[in-house]
């Protein structure tokens, strides 16, 4: 099934690079962003960013979570979280869901936009799945967030592990 969404990816989903490992290259959440602005799910897109850092990850997953619930598409931190981790299946699973969905959505109704159309923008009505609930869905969101935050380790502390592990490394090997 890889094989299958791999290829739906890279021909259909019309991303800027090719995707070569589901796992891998869509660990920073950029590129699920990109493949929901493909199919006309997600304006905000340019607010997104393509590293791999904590607090960008995080803002880019933060970005993902209100369009992935509109979709009904199952999202919480820790499937975000599982994705940023590399563990397998999980990416995979989440694009195998959209497909469906957007598949779904290109056969029950007729294309709708009111953005500027761009070349390999799929015209998908941009339709919420269910009716909005702005403070159920705020608060929603805080949850969301809080919950990644606490759930990924803080960029100083991965900076600070990177530092000290040429001298742990040295240190072992003294002890040797």
């Amino acid at each position: 099934m890889a094989e299958l969404l791999l290829k739906w990816v890279n021909e259909e989903g019309r991303l800027g690079r090719a995707v070569t490992d589901l796992e891998h290259d869509f660990k920073n959440g950029y590129l699920l962003g990109e493949l929901l602005y493909q199919y006309n799910q997600l304006p905000n897109f340019p607010r997104m960013q393509d590293k791999h850092s904590p607090d960008v990850e995080i803002s880019n997953y933060c970005i993902l979570e209100p369009v992935m619930r509109s979709l009904g598409i199952p999202f919480d931190a820790k499937t975000a979280q599982r994705i940023m981790d590399g563990k397998a299946g999980v990416a995979s699973g989440v694009i195998y869901q959209l497909k469906v969905k957007f598949e779904t959505m290109q056969r029950g109704c007729a294309p709708v936009s009111l953005r500027k159309m761009q070349e390999g923008v799929v015209p998908l009505p941009m339709m919420r799945e269910r009716h909005a609930k702005p403070s159920y869905d705020a608060a929603s969101h805080r949850v969301f967030e809080g919950r990644i935050r606490r759930l990924v380790p803080k960029a100083n502390e991965l900076l600070e592990t990177r530092c000290l592990s040429r001298f742990s490394a040295e240190g072992q090997r003294q002890h040797e």
